[in-house]
């Protein structure tokens, strides 16, 4: 028995840029990975996010106004990602755990290449007492667009 795939639910276009103000500590996803064991007749052995940033998922959730945009379009998102305290971080990290959460609460449709074209802008600061991500998403100009669609039937470079 296959298990028939959920259609993606139908796309949309915007035009003007999208805000976003989440007033939580940034996590990242891939700190503190876990492994669990499925249950059922053939138990699999499964990774999955820290709780960490399972929590942080869900304190986000109220302050995601747009929830089930689905924006389809090629993208930029800016992130400012502002931390509590002034050390190492890897903002890669940072980018794919809030793209994650954007896919979740069905804002992006996805977070592959034909969407999030861009992470332009994008930068970390410190703010001890005040702890955030700000999030602006933007469509890409139709010149972008053009262009990746001649660099796809030329082949490249």
């Amino acid at each position: 028995m296959t298990s028939a795939r959920k259609p993606k639910p139908e796309g949309r276009i915007i035009t003007e840029p999208v805000k976003l103000l989440l007033p939580v500590k940034p996590r990242s996803k891939k700190n503190s990975q876990r492994w669990i064991k499925t249950r059922g007749d053939n138990p699999v052995w499964k990774l999955t996010p820290s709780e960490a940033y399972v929590q942080y998922e869900k304190d986000c959730g109220p302050f995601i106004r747009c929830k089930g945009m689905n924006i389809s379009c090629l993208v930029n998102i800016k992130a400012t990602f502002y931390i509590d305290a002034d050390r190492p971080c890897d903002i890669s990290n940072f980018f794919e755990a809030l793209a994650d959460m954007l896919v979740h609460y069905q804002v992006i449709l996805d977070d592959n290449r034909r969407i999030v074209q861009s992470w332009d802008g994008s930068r970390v600061y410190v703010d001890r007492q005040n702890p955030r991500t700000e999030v602006i998403i933007e469509p890409v100009s139709e010149d972008i667009q053009t262009s990746l669609d001649i660099e796809k039937l030329s082949g490249g470079f």
